[in-house]
């Protein structure tokens, strides 16, 4: 899928569902297995501050150690083919990554989401497992293991979604996600400080969904 038509099937989706879907979601009763008590509620924020955390790791650890960088952009090297490696390139990333944290959530919670349980009729659980899914397939060309890492992004996504009730947080964290690898992958940088650390930093390969 080229930038140009993300962005037009993101405004169709958005069209499609009213125009409403981004300050929030209006008339959706979220699932009161997951919120009909305080312990649930709270127990999921933890859970998702705990994945976020997890996931954004590497780029807070590389931007307040520099010299870790050069460790995680070897261990980057299986996905290094889908990240940026000129400054061009770098400005490019970070213009899709935005889009991609506007229009895939707009796609796959605002849409997607919203679809397979007000309009299809589906329970919570399973509309956010079949979006989650899709979410996962639409990144296949990452690899196998991308597969699997995004698809529980996706599931953690729209649980933001859901318990935040729009798609402002799911934006954001998504956003976030995809512009951390400017500061993982630096394939540019010097030898010395490439080579400044032999430890293997713990990099989950790709958890960003892009």
């Amino acid at each position: 899928m080229t930038l140009f038509s993300l962005w037009v099937l993101a405004i169709a989706c958005w069209f499609w569902r009213g125009g409403v879907i981004l300050p929030a979601w209006h008339g959706i009763v979220r699932p009161a297995w997951l919120f009909s008590s305080p312990w649930r509620t709270w127990t999921l924020a933890v859970i998702l501050v705990g994945f976020f955390a997890l996931a954004l790791a590497p780029g807070l650890h590389c931007l307040f150690q520099p010299k870790r960088i050069g460790a995680y952009t070897r261990a980057y090297k299986s996905v290094a083919l889908f990240l940026p490696h000129t400054q061009p390139e770098r400005l490019l990333f970070a213009f899709l990554s935005v889009s991609a944290g506007v229009c895939e959530e707009w796609i796959f919670r605002g849409f997607v989401l919203q679809t397979l349980h007000s309009t299809m009729c589906l329970p919570w659980t399973a509309a956010l497992l079949v979006s989650s899914m899709l979410f996962g397939w639409n990144h296949l060309y990452q690899g196998s293991r991308a597969l699997l890492t995004t698809t529980v992004t996706g599931l953690a996504l729209g649980l933001a979604a859901v318990s935040s009730g729009g798609l402002v947080l799911p934006i954001v964290l998504h956003t976030l996600l995809d512009l951390q690898l400017l500061l993982v992958f630096h394939p540019g940088l010097p030898a010395d400080i490439k080579l400044s650390t032999i430890d293997n930093p713990p990099v989950h390969e790709s958890v960003a969904p892009r």
